[in-house]
């Protein structure tokens, strides 16, 4: 069997899709956001109901209203009727429909080439990459985005209702997983503005309320609990949205701390972290080489794919106010602006494969051959450095299995970590306000509003001490404050089986 360019890149996407699947099958579910929704999830496959509060974020006198937008953590609670297995087999898919949809998309307008293309460059993008093996909402909203895309599309050019049906209705799921998800509105009525459709007033409207319609039962859900909609940041008053304080602790003027953490990596400010270093780390250097000269191609040539991407590439850009803070907000924000970014590159690398195979065919085959592997550089090192991020301290797991064995299930663990905590120690973390007071006084203080918070239990991951005060960790003078005083009991201690990764858990005495 001759062996073409199509070969070649199936048998890329299978490679990258087993990898795909091997990080997140291989991981445990304690990255960041990742233990918020997933405890949450795992408890509502547990309870069968969607719960007014997060059941684990909160204490005695802070409850986290439960307006997540619901899209994310009810497929993921889904995945948990088959067990964790279950939604860590889910978490690849969305990044894997994505590429197909790509595909889909560029093909329905006559570039199957280009659309493979396009589909390898999605699933070698660092920054899909990053979030196709985390549970986070991300890459879910960039499946449903192009889906959204595809339909929106065909309403406008072919005026039929099945379409335009189901433009309404991903565009509301989009809208139903993350609070960026309206885009998809500003790309609706940007491609209305440059249809030819005589009707297409009549046809944005008809999408818009039928979204609405079926937007409508969340809404209505939270302004009965709530008094609110609730809806992303679509909201009457901001405090009827996030946490419910029984009474408010007391404050201590001046007292903060230095910083949140170290401020390196994708942690850092974006500007702090320079351009050059968030293009790298979220593109690397071939797809942002390849989307600078598919602008050019865009201006240079006018047709269906082009207008999508740019119109995509403009109704995205609101994004970048959700991304100045850290460059891996940024990452995430803006992960809907790569289907843009890839459908140019997918025309792009088709275009140069026709100009060179017009002087010989192998000339075209080469060309394409050195995109693919240098996109595939870029990728592969990214997929290598997430199957170490997605690991996590094994001392802090065997902790979190000694709390479950040995706490009660209505505990409270403070933890610099609370949301790790949530998920895999299967217990309530969460200290509101008062982590100042408690983590930054280091006498009575400290210990009454742990006690008003209703805190039992403190986790401290040995390798999170540290001289200075940082939110995200515990300071020395805190952890030398637990050891002398005698309002707490150490329990249990990891550190001399796993050292810096090993943690301590002492008991709040009453």
């Amino acid at each position: 069997m001759k062996i073409s360019i199509t070969h070649i890149a199936i048998i890329l996407i299978i490679i990258a899709a087993a990898q795909y699947f091997l990080i997140s099958t291989t991981s445990p579910i304690v990255f960041g956001d990742e233990g918020v929704y997933a405890s949450l999830s795992r408890w509502v496959s547990e309870n069968h109901i969607i719960p007014e509060f997060h059941p684990y974020f909160q204490n005695d006198i802070m409850m986290m209203r439960n307006t997540y937008l619901p899209m994310f953590p009810l497929i993921e609670t889904f995945g948990f009727y088959f067990g964790e297995i279950g939604t860590k087999l889910l978490l690849p898919v969305f990044s894997l429909l994505s590429a197909f949809l790509i595909f889909i998309l560029m093909k329905s307008h006559g570039e199957k080439k280009a659309g493979i293309i396009a589909a390898i460059t999605l699933l070698m993008t660092p920054a899909v990459i990053t979030y196709g093996v985390m549970g986070y909402t991300d890459t879910l909203l960039l499946m449903l985005i192009i889906t959204s895309i595809i339909f929106i599309t065909k309403s406008f050019d072919h005026n039929k209702k099945i379409h335009i049906l189901l433009a309404g209705i991903t565009i509301a799921l989009s809208i139903l997983t993350k609070r960026s998800g309206p885009l998809i509105i500003i790309f609706s009525i940007l491609y209305a503005m440059k249809s030819q459709n005589k009707n297409k007033i009549k046809i944005l409207i008809t999408i818009l309320i039928i979204a609405l319609i079926f937007i409508s039962p969340w809404m209505i859900r939270n302004t009965i609990i709530f008094s609110d909609i609730c809806l992303g940041e679509i909201r009457l008053d901001h405090s009827n949205c996030e946490a419910l304080f029984t009474h408010e602790s007391e404050k201590i003027a001046g007292l903060e701390f230095e910083g949140r953490n170290l401020g390196t990596g994708g942690d850092a400010n974006l500007l702090s972290f320079g351009l050059i270093n968030y293009f790298r780390f979220a593109h690397g250097w071939t797809i942002m080489i390849l989307f600078i000269l598919g602008l050019g191609y865009m201006l240079l040539n006018k047709n269906s794919l082009t207008k999508i991407a740019s119109l995509l590439l403009i109704s995205a850009s609101p994004l970048i106010y959700f991304s100045m803070e850290r460059a891996e907000d940024a990452a995430r924000y803006l992960l809907p602006m790569n289907i843009g970014i890839v459908i140019l590159i997918g025309l792009l690398s088709h275009e140069l494969y026709d100009y060179f195979k017009k002087y010989n065919k192998y000339f075209g085959y080469m060309i394409i051959i050195i995109l693919l592997f240098s996109l595939w550089v870029y990728g592969q090192e990214k997929i290598d450095t997430m199957v170490v991020v997605k690991q996590f301290s094994p001392g802090f797991i065997d902790g979190c299995n000694w709390v479950e064995e040995n706490t009660e299930s209505d505990s409270v663990i403070l933890s610099a970590y609370a949301y790790h905590t949530m998920y895999q120690c299967n217990r309530k973390s969460s200290i509101g306000k008062d982590a100042e007071e408690i983590y930054l006084t280091n006498n009575d203080i400290s210990y009454e509003h742990m006690k008003s918070n209703g805190i039992d239990y403190i986790l401290v991951m040995n390798g999170l001490i540290s001289q200075q005060k940082l939110r995200e960790f515990y300071p020395a003078d805190f952890v030398n404050y637990l050891n002398v005083d005698k309002n707490f009991e150490n329990l249990y201690d990891n550190t001399n089986i796993y050292g810096q990764n090993g943690v301590t858990i002492y008991k709040v005495l009453q």
